[in-house]
């Protein structure tokens, strides 16, 4: 909850949009359009939420929202462990995520609304990596030059981004 003001949100809000809802459709719907109108979006735009504990729901995910598409970002697993073991995980617990989030997404590799990116390729080349994700997802083509141009005029990234997207860094190892 620490994070709601960042969609336009208190506690307050959040927990009287989850009373109303009627299901998670419902509740789903509801949170976008507000966080769309926050951000001066059309209300039909795309919404795109990058979580890596997602992964957790998948399956609720696919069943609850059939028009959806799941987009699983892979990174080398001795970043994810580098990581978590800076915040304090024990080595154990660092690996284990990553295999336990591994191990969750295999199980739907073929599943034709899920698709794989690989971080270290986010990295690279993160305008064409999102025009693909457009194209794939069926909701158009996009040159990666356009997307480039809107994310650097965004002025709402300039306020409430969390992290950068010049700050992410791929290391020396390399994709997996």
């Amino acid at each position: 909850t620490r994070y709601l003001f960042a969609y336009g949100l208190n506690l307050g809000r959040y927990r009287r949009m989850l009373a109303e809802a009627e299901s998670l459709q419902a509740f789903a719907d509801t949170f976008v359009r507000s966080f769309l109108a926050l951000r001066g979006k059309p209300l039909d735009a795309l919404f795109y939420d990058k979580t890596p504990e997602n992964i957790n729901a998948l399956p609720l995910f696919l069943d609850a929202f059939p028009q959806s598409h799941f987009i699983f970002i892979v990174r080398n697993p001795l970043y994810v462990y580098m990581s978590l073991a800076k915040r304090g995980l024990p080595a154990f617990i660092a690996l284990a995520s990553w295999l336990v989030d591994i191990a969750k997404y295999l199980k739907y590799r073929e599943h034709k609304r899920v698709i794989l990116v690989r971080y270290e390729d986010l990295v690279a080349a993160p305008y064409a990596i999102s025009a693909d994700i457009l194209r794939r997802t069926g909701a158009g083509t996009v040159a990666p030059a356009e997307i480039e141009a809107r994310y650097r005029d965004n002025a709402y990234k300039k306020y409430h981004a969390f992290q950068k997207l010049s700050a992410w860094t791929a290391g020396e190892v390399g994709r997996i």
